[in-house]
């Protein structure tokens, strides 16, 4: 059973050919150095990985990438200091028998506001996911609409639940 030729394989022995042609020939040490330099430069590409994608397009997967973590974690944050706070939002009211029991203006509010908060952690994640299958197929580009719809999704669900929790702690504070 022959062995599998790997791209470096094939580089190193085209690159000796050619230094064995050039010596053959009768070449001068000039020519034979140029035959060793671009054997080098041959295997050396050889044996780096070609991605097929550009130096802008690694670096714009990787800011989108590093934006969507950083509003899955504020989102995360705010569901849990929400969560962890809701009590301190609500007011106590004794009536005139002496019995506490809480107001809560706009309770909806804030129940929209996770509604929103977890519709932006399922785009993010859906974008997490767009961006890792469009880098695997190697796509030139971020702006394909398997990664912007949901990114878009994300950011306004996230701005809407911002929205929605100012709404409630300024209707509750007051």
């Amino acid at each position: 059973m022959a062995a599998a030729v790997t791209p470096l394989d094939a580089a190193v022995q085209a690159a000796v050919q050619a230094a064995t042609d050039v010596g053959s020939a009768g070449g001068g040490a000039e020519a034979q150095l140029a035959a060793a330099q671009a054997a080098a430069q041959a295997a050396a590409q050889a044996a780096q990985p070609s991605s097929g994608m550009s130096d802008w397009t690694k670096q714009a997967y990787g800011i989108v990438s590093d934006i969507t973590k950083q509003v899955v974690t504020l989102t995360t944050a705010i569901i849990g200091l929400e969560v962890t706070f809701k009590k301190e939002f609500l007011r106590t009211v004794k009536d005139a028998a002496g019995n506490e029991f809480t107001i809560v203006h706009s309770e909806g509010l804030l129940y929209l506001s996770w509604a929103c908060f977890i519709a932006t952690l399922v785009a993010a994640v859906w974008t997490l996911m767009a961006l890792a299958g469009s880098a695997q197929q190697r796509q030139d580009d971020v702006y394909k609409p398997n990664i912007t719809i949901p990114a878009v999704l994300y950011l306004l669900a996230f701005g809407a639940g911002i929205l929605l929790t100012v709404l409630f702690v300024s209707k509750n504070l007051t």
